[in-house]
């Protein structure tokens, strides 16, 4: 969901790698475990029909990322 609105198959990509960089952002500042939200959007990547490769390419880009976009 964005906005909620319901993702198509075209923002699905988008989509994850958006929550990856948020959450990557809220993890720096916080108690949040990478292995833990890395797999939970892995998860969520997979149950939308993504491939396993392709949510590793892209939480690992949205992950990196953050580090341009830090939250203060």
């Amino acid at each position: 969901m964005h906005d909620g609105r319901r993702v198509i198959a075209g923002g699905r990509n988008n989509a994850l790698h958006l929550a990856a960089v948020r959450l990557g952002q809220l993890a720096a500042h916080s108690e949040l475990a990478e292995h833990t939200v890395r797999s939970a959007l892995t998860d969520a990547a997979l149950d939308v029909g993504l491939s396993p490769a392709e949510a590793r390419r892209t939480i690992r880009s949205g992950w990196r990322a953050r580090l341009q976009r830090p939250r203060s």
